[in-house]
This record gives structure tokens, sequence and C-alpha cells, in this order.
């Protein structure tokens, strides 16, 4: 210095000429740094405090849906109700039902371990079963010790409420007995009407939501970060703050001033502006999130609506505040004040080497800023990776109820989020100890495990004892079998988990690296609950399944039913029809006989008498006058032509009744109950020669047209009283709709109603096609898809039994193993398809014989 006081006049105003502008810009410099790193903190901090905040709105979201979710399931409990109308009998003995319920809220709440207390009260308010969590276990309440709650506010507004409607009370202390429960006990209570399967209010289910579930989620935050989480009510008392003498000050007296309006009115104003933010006043930096409760619970229950009392309404709209107080963020300033004066220091005393330090050091920073900001990224993608994977599964485990699609799913995210080697989802054979990789997902150089029994009872014993193994060594393993099983399969590090169904089948998702690597806390909970959402998407498939199965079931014994009664039916009108026809060949044939018979021989007498009288008239020329006054009475020369005519029309009339006795014979076969050979178009014929008189038309209905297309066939190996049941069944259906498309026939003049009858021999399929076509109106594709159902039927009340073509579909597709098939469109006819499969010895029998005959 002393130096520096006697060098030159001229050379010291250059130096400080020079100095002077380059301290400046060195200042500026470091003024410069010095803000924007400050402004990068403070936006750094509330990226983290949004963060933090989102996560905890998360939770709560998380939780209303489960809390919702579980109580509409509860509630609808099909022996909810039951066990509510019929809690025991007159010796106070408890029924079954209720048993029952006991033990599904105990398990319930055991495996939820989200609720403080579960009721179910009845049309009274009268307690019948009430389980409270304490210390780490669900523990039924003896029923002396329950209580009747007709008084309650939560009570009264559920008894008004419509299925699938939900109370939900403020979050409040907890009151036993008129007064405040000491230590605080928060609750939220959920409440929803119980009704019967006939639609009866019988009761209330009650949830109380375990408060300090969410309080010490915000506690555990609050020790791991640099700032506090304080969580309100819609009227600013505190719920959560960092002193717990602040807190609950709406329903402390003493502690009613305790608010933010009158602690902080200039951060109230703030928070009353806009729903999120942030702000910074003279003593912290805020930043907070309004969560609107009410919202949240009607988004989760679209099907009811979500009643609360009008009161409290206000106090519904929650609000998250994350503060830094000014000082601790002064605090965590200091050392960057430091480094920037120490970095100025240096590069006024030797400026080159203050620059490369200071760019150094500036390098440093920004590496180490956007190392930390890249760390966080990757955080929070891995956790919205996560939270979409679970909210996928879930939306998943709505819309589909297939396990495998699920199990794929997960699967698959979670080989992704872990980064493993491979990921694999195995079923437990509880007789041999092993499992069985059914999904599998690896890279692509490794060998595949798929259908393998993978690692075996020592990992086995270690899922048994407990849910969760993580693995971060193989070296560290106590087993030497365990670790050799590992190592063999190329293990290093292994993640896995057990899931355990309501049928209790278990299964097991397993992850794998080929290294040495640390299973994260993030890496365990996304393990944990991708598990839960497969767990319950397994539990799911198997009521689905059962209650496919019961279904089955039934749908099976209905079929079974509808077909016997049917086939009775079918019996009933073949018996009849066998005793009508068996009477008219007993009480006609043999009059008709007689007739025949005596017609002929009539015939020759009557034909000898003309002769005889003709050959007296010839040789008595001249007759006397009486004789013939009577010829000419009785018209002699017409009755010599007329009475030959009226004899022969009377033969005619005899042989008639003879065919129609025949073809009812023939029609019938009740000689043929057996399966034989046969001509179908002999069966064809007669249907035709009984259905006549329809086919000839009325004065009201034109003639219908019958075209017989015969083909050459075989002999038919068939029943042949049941097929002609069959060709009476379509035909009269087919004359019915052309009788009923009568008008259609009427305004179209080149068209007559007509059935064309077509058979043909497939030879190449050894089959038997018979087509009834009719040139009616035709039928649309539903009445065509209910066609051969058992009493279906398209005719008024009293004109059908709709058996007919549910008959002979029986007869053709069972009985014979034939099918029939209908082509039918509106304004196109209808045509019925027959097929009779025949085998081929059979045909070449007929053949044969067919030939010998000729």
């Amino acid at each position: 210095m002393r130096n520096f006081l006697h060098l030159p006049r001229p050379l010291t105003s250059r130096f400080l000429w020079l100095f002077t502008p380059l301290a400046v810009l060195v200042g500026a410099g470091c003024g410069l740094f010095y803000y924007s790193e400050t402004k990068a903190l403070r936006q750094s901090v509330r990226q983290s405090q949004t963060h933090e905040l989102e996560q905890e709105q998360q939770f709560i979201t998380s939780d209303f849906e489960t809390a919702i979710a579980d109580l509409l399931v509860l509630a609808d409990h099909h022996e909810l109700a039951h066990a509510i109308a019929h809690p025991g009998d007159v010796n106070h003995t408890q029924s079954p039902a209720l048993d029952h319920i006991q033990a599904v809220l105990l398990t319930f709440m055991q495996r939820k371990q989200l609720y403080d207390q579960v009721r179910v009260l009845d049309r009274t308010g009268q307690e019948i079963v009430r389980i409270n969590y304490q210390d780490g276990m669900p523990k039924l309440v003896p029923s002396a010790d329950l209580q009747n709650k007709s008084d309650r506010t939560y009570f009264k507004i559920s008894r008004t409420l419509n299925p699938g409607d939900i109370y939900l009370s403020p979050f409040n202390l907890n009151i036993e007995n008129g007064v405040i429960e000491r230590p605080f006990k928060p609750v939220l209570r959920l409440a929803t009407p119980i009704f019967n399967d006939q639609g009866e209010w019988q009761g209330v289910l009650i949830f109380n939501y375990l408060g300090n579930r969410l309080l010490m989620s915000l506690t555990r935050q609050n020790e791991q970060l640099p700032y506090t989480i304080q969580l309100i009510n819609g009227d600013g008392y505190w719920i959560k703050h960092d002193d717990a003498a602040k807190e609950w000050g709406m329903e402390l007296p003493i502690r009613q001033h305790q608010s933010v309006p009158q602690q902080w009115p200039d951060v109230w104003q703030e928070l009353e502006r806009t729903s999120r933010g942030h702000f910074q006043t003279a003593t912290a930096l805020y930043t907070f999130r309004t969560i609107p409760v009410l919202d949240i619970a009607q988004d989760y229950n679209p099907q009811g609506k979500i009643v609360v009392d009008q009161a409290t309404v206000q106090t519904y709209n929650w609000q998250l505040i994350a503060l830094m107080p000014n000082a601790v963020l002064a605090q965590q300033m200091q050392p960057l004040r430091t480094r920037v004066l120490w970095s100025g220091l240096g590069t006024l005393l030797i400026l080159a080497l203050g620059a490369a330090t200071v760019a150094a050091a500036r390098f440093r920073n920004e590496q180490a800023r956007q190392e930390l900001t890249q760390s966080r990224r990757e955080l929070m993608a891995h956790q919205e990776q996560a939270f979409v994977l679970k909210q996928r599964l879930s939306s998943q485990i709505r819309d589909s109820l297939d396990s495998d699609d699920v199990i794929v799913t997960a699967v698959t995210e979670i080989f992704q989020l872990l980064r493993s080697d491979r990921c694999t989802f195995s079923w437990v054979n509880a007789e041999t100890q092993t499992w069985q990789v059914v999904h599998e997902v690896k890279h692509p150089h490794l060998p595949s495990v798929l259908a393998q029994n993978d690692i075996r009872i020592p990992l086995i014993e270690q899922l048994a004892a407990c849910e969760l193994l993580s693995i971060d060594d193989t070296a560290s393993v106590a087993s030497p079998n365990l670790r050799q099983i590992l190592e063999e399969r190329g293990y290093r590090a292994v993640l896995a988990s057990r899931i355990i169904t309501r049928a209790g089948k278990m299964g097991v998702v397993l992850c794998g690296v080929a290294h040495p690597y640390h299973w994260t806390v993030t890496d365990i909970e996304l393990l944990e609950g991708v598990v839960e959402q497969v767990a319950i998407a397994l539990n799911q498939s198997e009521l689905y399944t059962s209650a496919q199965t019961s279904a089955q079931e039934a749908k099976a014994a209905l079929a079974q039913l509808q077909q016997t009664q049917t086939q009775l039916i079918r019996s009933e009108k073949m018996s009849s029809l066998g005793q009508l026809v068996a009477g008219v060949a007993h009480e006609i044939n043999n009059p008709v006989n007689f007739i025949y018979g005596n017609v002929t021989h009539a015939t020759g007498y009557t034909e000898d008498l003309l002769h005889l009288l003709r050959e007296y008239q010839a040789h008595f020329e001249t007759q006397p006058p009486d004789l013939m006054e009577l010829l000419e009475d009785l018209d002699w020369d017409f009755l010599q032509t007329d009475l030959p005519k009226l004899l022969t029309s009377m033969r005619v009339g005899a042989e008639r009744i003879r065919e129609i006795v025949k073809s009812l014979r023939t029609f019938s076969r009740l000689d043929e109950a057996e399966q034989k050979a046969v001509d179908i178009h002999t069966g064809l014929d007669s249907t035709l020669m009984i259905l006549g008189s329809r086919l000839k038309g009325t004065k009201t209905q034109r003639p219908i047209q019958v075209r017989q297309d015969y083909g050459e066939l075989p002999l038919i190996d068939c029943y042949p009283g049941l097929l002609n049941q069959v060709f009476m069944n379509l035909i009269a259906n087919a004359i019915d709709a052309l009788e009923e498309a009568d008008e259609y026939f009427a305004s179209a003049n080149d068209l007559q109603p007509a059935i064309t009858i077509q058979t043909r021999w497939l030879s190449e399929h050894h089959e038997l096609e018979v087509r009834i076509q009719d040139n009616g109106q035709g039928m649309d594709n539903v009445t065509k898809s209910k066609l051969f159902d058992p009493f279906f039927t398209t005719k008024p009340i009293g004109q059908g039994t709709g058996l007919g073509l549910s008959i002979s579909y029986q007869i053709v597709v069972e009985t014979h193993k034939g099918t029939i098939d209908c082509l039918s469109k509106l304004g196109d006819g209808t045509t019925f398809v027959i097929r009779l499969p025949q085998e081929a010895e059979v045909v070449e029998r007929s053949a044969a014989s067919i030939a010998q005959k000729s």
C-alpha cells in the first residue's frame, strides 16, 4: 500500500481510471448474478411448494374416491339390509346375517386402515354395529355399549336421502357423550341410506374418515421440507398448523380468535381473490391451492348427490397453504451472498484469476441447478407416470372385467417405470409350492420364462411371511438356497409383492435386474399401489366369473325346461292326431268300401235294367196311354242318359274319400313310428292333399298355385310321421302368409300367390334338400331371429301356439341331425331350406332296391 501511495500521480490516476470501470463492471456483474440466483431460488421454492400441494391434493382426492366407493359398495351389500331388519330373535340371540356383516366390516377396516369408525344404524337411529379402529386394529363394540344416534344431524339428513346419495359432514373434532374427545380426534363423516330389495329404507351406513391420516401426512411433509404446509377450512380456521395451539378455532371457544382472517388479514385478502397462486408478504413467501371438497366428492359420485348441512357449506372449501418465512428464505440465500462477495473481492484483487473463478463458479452453479432441476423433473415425471398408471388401471378395472388385460398393462408399465431387466406375474400352486409365469416383459436378449416353474420354495416362504420383498443385492441374502436360485435366474436385485385374491389364490409380481440396485421408497410405493389395483381387478373378475357361471346354469335350466315342455306338447299332439286318424280309418273306411263295392254292382244292374227296358220298348212299339203318360212324366230319355252319369260320379266320390283316408294314414304314419326308408314325395303329396281345400281359394281369397319341382331321390332314412308333421307346419304357415298378403296380390295384377316345393339330392354331401318357398311379403330380421323360439308367434291370440316351428326345428335338428334355415326379406317372400344327412351305406342300399324293383 505504501508503494501504491508513492506512485506517480498520472499512473495513479490511470490506474484509478482503469480500475474504477472494471470495479463497477465487476460489481454490476456480481449484483446481477446475485439477483438472478435469488429469483431462481424463489421460483424453485414456488415450484416445490406447488408440487407438494398437488401431491397433498391428490392424496386427499384419492382418499375421497376410495371412501365414497367403499361406502356405496358396502351400502349395496345384499345382506346388510337383511341384517338391519333381522338383528336377532326374542332371546337376544344375534342373527347369522348380523354376524356375517360384522365379519365383513371387521375385514374391511383391517384391510383399508382408512377409517376411524364404521357404524350401521337402524330406522330408529340405534347402532346395531359399531367398529372402532384402535391401536392399529379394528375392534367390535359390544352390543351393550351401542348408542342411539337419532338426534344427530348426520342421521336426520341421511334418512331423507335417495339411494346413492351421500351426506358429508364438516371436518371437525369427534364428540363423545356431549364433550370433545381428548386427545383430539379429527373426523369427517360420510353417511348413506340403506335400502332393501323392495326399495324400502332400512337404516344408515356411516364412515368416520380417519382425519389423523390426512394430518399426519402433512406432518411428515413438514418434517422433510424447509417450509411448512398448513390446512384451513372455508372460514379460515386452521385444521393443520405447525403450532398446534392455533388449530381447531372453530371448535374450541378459547381459540376462536385463531384464524387467518383475524391473525393474517392481508394473507386472507389474497386467498379470497383466487383459487390458487403465489404471493409474498413482508413476512413470508406463500403458495396456496383451494380444495373444493364438495365438487371432488360429487365428481366421484355421479349417480347420486352429495348433501351437506347448508349452514356449514362454506367450510368445505379447504385451502392448502405452503409458506416459507422470509427469514428462512434469507438464511437459504446467505451462502449465495457470501459466495458473491468473495467472488467479487477475488475478481478485484486478481482480475484474470477472479474472472476465471467466477466463470467456473457460475458454470458449476448452473450445472448443479440444471442437475437439480433435471432430477426434480425426473422425479415429478416418475410420480406422474405412477399416478397415471394407477388411474389407467382403475379405469380399466371399471371398463373391463378381463383380469388378463389389467395384469398385462400393470406388468408392462412396472417394467418401464422401474427400469428392470425382467418383470413377471406368476400364479402360485399351493400344493406343489411352485409358481408358473403367465405374463412377462423383458429385454429382448434375455430368455423367456413364460409357462415355466419359476423360483420355488425359499422365495415363497419369504413372501408368505411378508407382503413385499425388497433385495438390493443378492450378496446380502442370508439364505444360501434363495441366493443361489436368484443368481441362477440372473437376478442381483429383486422387488416382489404378493397378491391374495378373494378365492384364496396367490399371485406374485416380481421385478429383477442383473446388477445390484437400490429400490427407492418411490419404487416400493409404486409397486404396492399397482399391486393393490391388480388385486381389485382379480377379485372383480372372480366375482364376475362366478356370476356368469350362475347365469349360464340358470339359462341352461330354462332352455331344458322349455325343450321338455315342447316335447310333451309335440307328443300329445301326435298322440291326438294318431287317435283321430285311427277313428277316421275305422268309422269311414268300412262304409266307404261298402259303398264303393256296391256302386260297381249297382252300375251293372242299372245297365242291365236299362237294356231290358229298351228291348221291351223295341218289341212293343205301341204302348198303352197310361204307360206313355208315365214315361213322359219320368222324362225317360233324360233318365236313360243321366242315371249312368250319376252312378259314375258316386263311384268317383267314393274313390276320393278312399284317397283322403289313405293320405291321412300316410301323413300320420301310425304304422311307421320307427325310423325307416321312405319316399319323401309321398309325404309331401299327402300333406298337399290334406291341405287341398285351403289351396282352392274362396270368394274372399285367391287360389294358391302349387309348383312341385321334384328331383330324383333315393329312399330317405327318417321318421316319416315326424317329417310329415314338419311339412304340414311349413306348408300351412306358407298358406297363412299368402292369405294375410291377399291385399298385396290384389295390388299386383300380374302376380298370383304360389307355393314352390323343390327337392334335390346333394350327392357330394349325401344330403336331401327340401325347399318350401312362398312369394308373400316376407319378414324382418327381428321376427326371423325369434322364429324357432318356443311359444313365439306373430298370429293373433287364439290362432297360434308358437310351437309349430319350434317342434319342426327339434324334429329336423335334434331327431334327424339335419338343418333347417329360413331365408326371408321384407317384400321378397320366404324360403325354408331343410337338409337331412344320409349315411352312404343307406343311400347305396336304397339305390340298389330301386334298381331291383325297376
